[in-house]
């Protein structure tokens, strides 16, 4: 039920800086704009940056900085900007009197969760990856409720299980209207439409890798495939060259505002194991080779990515057997038994997490109604 505006309540939600942490919450404030709230994010200077891509207002820009598993000097840096921020949070919670809080994971989320559970506001925090982040992890206890995207999350303490629920990945209405969209079914002569991605900032992995697998196919099947390829700035121009070179139908760019669209499109994906590139491509339902960023704090990409190996929705490789022999083989193997890309496509939506938005808003407006039953309309 919709509230007039001077009884709309106030939602905060709190996100670090990777579109990791933007795009779910911004999932997530489109629904609760929906349902009638009035909704407020929080974000550090990258997160802003994202934020703007998906034209959604960052009303609070705050200083963050991560302070975990690094030198003295920077651990010092980092808390003073993490201390800096928590200031700027506090004036901002108490200028806003939110009826909640959500945050997203990332260092930047921190400082509105410590202060919203100080004052008593009901707090939710989202963990996107199979594995609890450290951000989340330093605020888990202060919580009122964790949400999951996986059934199974490492480094929960079983102290914090009562508060778990599982209620998937958000991801924006787009997505989930794109996943009526039918497998694009490759005929002999059709081609292998390939979409490689590398997360928010590009793989350089993927634009050496690449040309180089392509280049070992003979002319005929190098004929077949057509390539769309997102990558870092600095590696356009070879990476444009070295399609030309090889004569292949490509697309070649640092960013597609149509990313959602061009999953549809698409009969493979490369790409890394993001929780929301990989939520995105299974609910869609598209198989994919999932190449898991190493450095990724606490591994956790090599985590979401055996998930989606184990259901049977693509292939998982390491940054080190990720060959250009190897590529080339999968490529040759697929183009040959289209079949395999089709059962896998099956196994990938299978996978694929519905309506994940709505019990994430259904969980933190639930908070609202038990903190404030006088107006529980809102929640419903």
């Amino acid at each position: 039920m919709a509230m007039n505006n001077k009884d709309k309540r106030i939602v905060v939600l709190s996100a670090g800086g990777t579109a990791g942490h933007v795009f779910p919450a911004t999932a997530l404030l489109k629904e609760l704009e929906t349902r009638g709230l009035e909704v407020k994010i929080i974000t550090d200077s990258r997160g802003r940056k994202w934020a703007d891509i998906l034209n959604i207002s960052t009303n609070f820009q705050i200083q963050a900085s991560g302070f975990f598993g690094k030198g003295v000097f920077s651990k010092v840096v980092g808390l003073l900007k993490t201390l800096f921020g928590m200031f700027q949070t506090i004036f901002i919670i108490w200028r806003l009197k939110p009826a909640l809080v959500v945050g997203f994971g990332g260092y930047a989320s921190i400082p509105a969760i410590l202060v919203a559970s100080f004052r008593s506001i009901p707090t939710v925090i989202h963990e996107q990856n199979s594995v609890l982040g450290r951000a989340n992890r330093f605020v888990a206890k202060r919580v009122d409720k964790i949400a999951t995207s996986y059934q199974n999350v490492r480094f929960l303490e079983k102290t914090i299980e009562n508060k778990v629920v599982f209620t998937g990945m958000p991801v924006r209405s787009l997505v989930e209207e794109l996943r009526s969209t039918e497998y694009p079914v490759i005929l002999d002569s059709s081609s292998l439409r390939i979409l490689i991605f590398g997360g928010s900032q590009g793989a350089n992995i993927f634009s050496r890798v690449l040309p180089q697998s392509l280049d070992r196919l003979d002319v005929r099947l190098r004929s077949r495939i057509e390539v769309i390829h997102q990558c870092r700035v600095e590696d356009t121009d070879t990476l444009v060259s070295n399609y030309r070179e090889l004569g292949i139908k490509f697309e070649v760019s640092e960013f597609f505002s149509d990313l959602p669209e061009k999953i549809a499109q698409s009969n493979l994906v490369i790409t890394r194991a993001g929780s929301s590139t990989l939520a995105e491509i299974t609910i869609i339902g598209r198989p994919a080779v999932i190449v898991p960023y190493p450095f990724a704090v606490d591994d956790h990409q090599t985590t979401n990515a055996k998930e989606f190996e184990s259901a049977g929705g693509g292939w998982l490789f390491s940054n080190r057997s990720f060959t250009p022999k190897l590529c080339a083989g999968l490529l040759k193997e697929v183009l040959f038994d289209p079949v395999i890309l089709e059962k896998k496509a099956m196994s990938s939506k299978n996978m694929g997490q519905v309506g994940a938005v709505s019990r994430l808003a259904d969980l933190s407006l639930g908070l609202i109604s038990k903190s404030s039953p006088v107006e529980s309309g809102v929640a419903k």
